[in-house]
């Protein structure tokens, strides 16, 4: 019994003196996803990607809102003939529009799911290799964390963006030397 009792002290001191000890932290992905090196690079990505195209489709979509407005100033003068095959051609004209648009935010979408899947998993992986590394007990997601209150945390965004940024630099570095290597092998 003497024993079991020194068994319990000795655990409650232990566990108490490790809960003191513990170092909590926080982290602002919204931050990370916005301003880390990876993130300007998926927004430029994007940008050149479906840029040109994205304006392209902004000046149709004006165009032909144009030519409605244009219509129903015309329409008065018409014969009903002329007004039925303006009026098919128009919504003719305004299915190949919507389908042309709807076909680029699909599009657009699933390369910023992609984009958004691999920088959380960057993220992810950053903050576990930070906290390793430095001793944390916990680190939570500041905006999504389901934990709503933990006595001092320390805010280690900045210092997750830094590893994320290293991370990226390494897997970019890496897919440069392998694409030197393919280019080396097929010569």
């Amino acid at each position: 019994m003497r024993n079991i009792l020194l068994a319990v002290v000795a655990c409650t001191l232990l566990c108490t003196s490790s809960a003191f000890a513990a170092k909590y932290g926080e982290v602002d992905f919204g931050v990370i996803a916005k301003d880390s090196e990876p993130a300007l690079a998926i927004t430029k990505a994007m940008k050149q990607t479906f840029g040109a195209e994205d304006k392209k489709l902004r000046e149709d979509k004006a165009a032909f809102d144009k030519k409605v407005q244009e219509f129903r100033v015309q329409s008065q003068a018409l014969s009903e003939d002329a007004k039925k095959a303006k009026t098919k051609e128009l919504r003719t004209e305004e299915m190949k529009l919507a389908q042309r648009q709807q076909t680029f935010v699909q599009r657009a979408r699933a390369a910023e799911q992609s984009a958004l899947r691999d920088m959380s998993a960057l993220m992810l992986e950053a903050t576990r290799e930070f906290g390793k590394k430095n001793g944390y007990e916990m680190i939570i997601a500041k905006a999504q964390g389901a934990v709503l209150y933990i006595k001092n945390p320390v805010d280690v965004t900045k210092q997750v963006m830094v590893v994320v940024n290293r991370l990226y630099r390494a897997k970019l570095e890496k897919i440069k030397a392998d694409q030197k290597k393919a280019k080396k092998d097929k010569k």
